[in-house]
C-alpha cells in the first residue's frame, strides 16, 4: 500500500472512531452520549440559586449562549427573618440574603451567557403553611409558557431528581414532581424530550448512600423508564464550571460551615463522573 493510501484508510479510521456513538460507563454500560441538536429551546429548571451551576454547570458551557436557567424558589415569605442557612452564609436577613444571592447567580451564570428567569416563590427556610398542589401548578404553568412560546422547535427540559427521604431537599421534590407532571402531560409530544439531571451535591450523598443502583432507583421513584445519558465536558468547561462555582461566595462558605469544600468536591465529582473522563449525567425519560 503507497502512503497516500495508508494515510487515507487511517485518516477514516481516525474520523469513524470519532464519530461513532460512544458507549459510557458511570454506573451503567448502556449509558450513551446525550447530544443537543442545532437549533434545539433548551431549558433548564433550577430549584435555587445555584443549583444549575452547581449540577449542570459544564453542561451550560458546552452550550454556552444557547441555555435557558429558570430558578423558582428564591424568595422570602415578605417579612424579614433569619435562618440557620442565613446565618452560615453570612446574612444579616433573608432580604440580603435574596439580594446577594441573585447577584451571585448573576454573575456565575453571566460567565456562559446563559439566559435567566427569576420566579418568586418561597424557598422552604422562609415557607409557612404552603400549599403544594398550588406551587406546583404555579411551576406547570410557567414552564408551559415557554413551551408555547418554542413549540415550533425541539425543545429539551431538564429538571432535579429525587433522591428519597432524607437526602431530597423539599423545593428539589416540587420541582421534580412537577417535571414528571410536564413529562406525564407531553408524553406524546415528539419534539419535547424531558431529562432527569443528577442534583450536586445531593447525587453524591446518594451514591453512598446504600439505597441500591442509581437508575433502578431514578426508574421505581419516578415510575417512567429512564435511559442514562452521559455530557462530555472539555477540560476547559469543566474549569469555566469551577470559576463560575467560585462566584457562590455565600454558600461556599456556607457549606464550609459544615465541614464541606464544595469547589473541591464538586470537581472531582465531575472529574470521576464516567470512564471517557470529566461528565455530566442526565436520564431522558421515555415516552
Amino acid at each position: 500500500m503507497k502512503n497516500g493510501q495508508a494515510y487515507l484508510v487511517l485518516s477514516l479510521l481516525v474520523l469513524l472512531i470519532i464519530f461513532l456513538p460512544k458507549n459510557h460507563t458511570s454506573k451503567n454500560k448502556e449509558a450513551v452520549l446525550h447530544i443537543v441538536p442545532e437549533g434545539t429551546f433548551i431549558l433548564v429548571l433550577s430549584p435555587h440559586l445555584d443549583d444549575a451551576a452547581l449540577s449542570l454547570g459544564g453542561f451550560l458551557f458546552e452550550n454556552k449562549g444557547k441555555v435557558n436557567v429558570e430558578t423558582f424558589f428564591i424568595k422570602s415569605n415578605g417579612s424579614k427573618m433569619r435562618t440557620f442557612w442565613d446565618r452560615i452564609s453570612g446574612f444579616k436577613d433573608s432580604n440580603e440574603s435574596v439580594e446577594m444571592r441573585t447577584k451571585e447567580n448573576i454573575e456565575a451564570l453571566q460567565l456562559s451567557s446563559t439566559t435567566i428567569t427569576d420566579f418568586t416563590l418561597d424557598d422552604a427556610q422562609y415557607r409557612v403553611n404552603a400549599d403544594y398542589p398550588k406551587i406546583i401548578n404555579e411551576i406547570v404553568f410557567d414552564v408551559e409558557l415557554q413551551i408555547s412560546k418554542h413549540e415550533d422547535k425541539n425543545i429539551f427540559i431538564y429538571g432535579p431528581a429525587d433522591f428519597g427521604h432524607g437526602l431530597t431537599n423539599p423545593d428539589h421534590l416540587l420541582l421534580h414532581r412537577a417535571f414528571l407532571q410536564m413529562a406525564e402531560k407531553y408524553r406524546d409530544n415528539k419534539n419535547i424530550s424531558f431529562f432527569i439531571y443528577e442534583d450536586f451535591p445531593y447525587i453524591k450523598k446518594f451514591l453512598v448512600s446504600g439505597r441500591g443502583d442509581l437508575l433502578e432507583f431514578l426508574q421505581a421513584e419516578s415510575n417512567r423508564k429512564l435511559s442514562e445519558e452521559v455530557i462530555d465536558l472539555t477540560t476547559q468547561s469543566l474549569n469555566s464550571k469551577i470559576e463560575a462555582l467560585g462566584k457562590y461566595s455565600s454558600q461556599l462558605k456556607a457549606f464550609g460551615a459544615l465541614g464541606e469544600d464544595l469547589i473541591n468536591e464538586s470537581k472531582t465529582f465531575t472529574q470521576n463522573r464516567s470512564e471517557f473522563g470529566p461528565s455530566e449525567v442526565v436520564y431522558r425519560v421515555n415516552p
